[in-house]
């Protein structure tokens, strides 16, 4: 059904159990759709019923074959009919059409296609009646007439002639003006012919005891004398006007010959017809402001007012153009300079745009920041500079609290050195120290333990003497001892590489730890991505640094006891230091005078503030 839409779809279905809430839902559904203001409608469109089949559900009015006792009536029209309002419309014979706008009637008596007629009701008060077509209805006929009518307002009667009125007499009470009248007979009095706007009268002979007064067109034979004043508007005389016009004449006077005037005073046009020769001629010099001008003076006041100016330039129409039609020129040239710049000086609120290889010039030294430098001073500005690709300071850099980055290992005394730089020498200072301190210690040590030795050494010498048994155990050679007297913990001194060897199960190996002392210190500036450095060590006993940074044991790999391959590449110019550690061996350590040496460079160094 239109526009209802099905509830509680789930609650109510067969074998189920059926509550009172769906239920309600589905009466409350239906009542809505049946509700005339807000329910569905029967108009066919998506969402209402079909339409129901009646006439006047769709035209407003019930025809005859439904029962109905005609066609549509229209009351509220604000026109008249045409023949087009026809059955095709609704309407029927006997329709009614209301005119509302100006309270006409019309009945249809033909409803016929495109040729319906419609019949005008006149009232006996308050309506009008005319005719739809100008000149198209007759009031009586030539054999039936209307015996009186009656006015007492306005006729407009736009020709009356013989034919029409054959009898009798036309009496009006406030009738207004015929605008043509043909008489043939009788007379014409009772007003003043015209009325009060004068009208044109054409006739054969005009006899006038008291004057005319208007326009006289055609002949006018004999004298017209006028004993007062006379006014005359466009007399034309196509022949001659014979005999002297005596008195005023105010209008217009064309004369076809010659006519002399006396103080003749002209209200209208003064035609002195273009196509002939005619002028006005012996004019004396004016001398009021409406007196008129003499050629000769025209002809001065324009040569006056040209004097000697260019012929490119002697007319109003060439001076207009010169300023391009402008009729505000003034103002336009006005508005025009207040936006150039005076050469006495001026402030620019736009931009100044030199092109074309144009140059500003003669620019003094300039003293506040927002003024236009000259070269000189640009260049000498410039030399001022630090350039990017090298210079000599002259004077001191101060840095205001920013960093200088990017320096390359220092290869002169007056090189800046970087970070990484500076604590690798200050961790080998440091080392130092420590070494001179241990060095001392040990110098002292070493003197007890000189003593010691010596007396071992007679404890020994009496030991070694007593006994053969030492020489089983110790070996001193510079190949290694062999044979099945050799057991596990026999010593034996390498001569060849002066090194102390002890015996195990897979031989003579080193003795003592391999931690003993420092072997030597490797310092590099790598190559861009260098991950392999040469240094000399015991396996796995070496310390690296990168730009003075302790790296840890993953990030480097130290095996094979001759280089150091890092875990990445380093950057080109990373600083890269190498600390081996391998046996004690006498001969690497320093004796007392080149410890006391080091110390004196530490002490330089920390007294120089390095």
């Amino acid at each position: 059904m239109a526009g209802y839409t099905r509830q509680s779809v789930s609650q109510i279905q067969n074998g189920a159990d059926i509550t009172a809430p769906p239920l309600n839902a589905e009466f409350n559904q239906l009542l809505a759709a049946f509700n005339a203001a807000s329910g569905h409608g029967h108009t066919g469109a998506t969402g209402d019923a079909p339409p129901i089949p009646l006439a006047t559900s769709l035209s407003g009015y019930l025809p005859a074959v439904h029962g109905g006792t005609g066609g549509r009536n229209n009351n509220s029209a604000s026109s008249n009919p045409t023949v087009t309002d026809d059955s095709g419309s609704g309407y029927a014979v006997g329709s009614v059409w209301l005119n509302t706008a100006n309270d006409r009637i019309f009945i249809c008596v033909n409803n016929t296609t495109n040729a319906a007629l419609w019949n005008e009701v006149v009232a006996s008060d308050g309506l009008k009646f005319h005719p739809e077509t100008t000149n198209t209805v007759d009031i009586g006929t030539s054999s039936n007439r209307y015996k009186n009518m009656y006015l007492s307002g306005t006729a407009t009667i736009p020709t009356v002639t013989s034919t029409t009125i054959n009898s009798g007499t036309i009496t009006t009470t406030g009738m207004g003006t015929f605008p043509t009248v043909n008489v043939d007979g009788g007379t014409v009095d009772g007003t003043v012919i015209g009325g009060n706007s004068p009208s044109a009268i054409t006739g054969t002979q005009i006899t006038a005891n008291s004057g005319f007064v208007g326009g006289v067109t055609g002949d006018l034979v004999g004298n017209v004398t006028s004993t007062g004043t006379s006014g005359f508007n466009n007399i034309t005389a196509s022949g001659t006007i014979q005999g002297a016009v005596t008195g005023d004449i105010s209008g217009n006077v064309t004369s076809t010959g010659t006519s002399a005037f006396n103080n003749v005073t002209i209200a209208g046009t003064l035609n002195m017809d273009g196509s002939t020769t005619a002028t006005i001629t012996n004019l004396s010099a004016p001398t009021n402001a409406n007196d008129a001008a003499r050629k000769v003076d025209v002809d001065n006041a324009v040569a006056n007012l040209v004097d000697s100016s260019p012929a490119a330039l002697d007319t109003l129409n060439e001076l207009a153009a010169a300023i391009g039609d402008d009729s505000n020129f003034s103002t336009t040239m006005t508005n025009a300079l207040a936006g150039k710049v005076a050469d006495t000086g001026d402030t620019m609120t736009g931009d100044l745009i030199m092109s074309g290889g144009v140059t500003v010039t003669g620019l003094p030294l300039p003293t506040a920041n927002s003024e236009a430098s000259s070269k000189q001073y640009t260049d000498q500005q410039d030399a001022l500079q630090v350039t990017k690709s090298g210079d000599t300071m002259s004077g001191s850099l101060a840095m205001g609290g920013n960093k200088i980055t990017g320096l390359g290992t220092p290869s002169a005394n007056t090189d800046a050195s970087t970070k990484g730089y500076t604590d690798g020498i200050l961790g080998s200072a440091t080392a130092a120290s420590a070494s001179a301190a241990a060095a001392a210690t040990s110098e002292a040590n070493a003197a007890t333990s000189e003593a010691n030795a010596a007396q071992s050494a007679v404890s020994a010498a009496t030991a070694i003497t007593a006994s053969q048994h030492f020489l089983d155990t110790y070996f001193v050679s510079a190949s290694a001892p062999s044979g099945s007297n050799l057991s596990t913990g026999d010593l034996w001194f390498d001569t060849a590489n002066n090194l102390m060897k002890v015996y195990g199960a897979s031989g003579f190996q080193n003795a003592g730890s391999s931690v003993n002392g420092t072997a030597e210190r490797k310092d590099y500036t790598a190559s861009a991505n260098q991950t392999s450095f040469a240094a000399t060590y015991d396996p796995n006993f070496c310390d690296v640094y990168l730009n003075g940074v302790k790296l840890a044991p993953s990030d480097f790999t130290a095996t094979n006891g001759s280089s150091v391959v890092l875990a990445s590449g380093a950057a080109a110019g990373d600083a890269v230091s190498i600390v081996s550690y391998g046996t004690f061996l006498l001969a690497d350590h320093y004796n007392k005078s080149t410890v006391d040496a080091l110390i004196d460079d530490v002490e330089t160094l920390a007294l120089a503030g390095l």
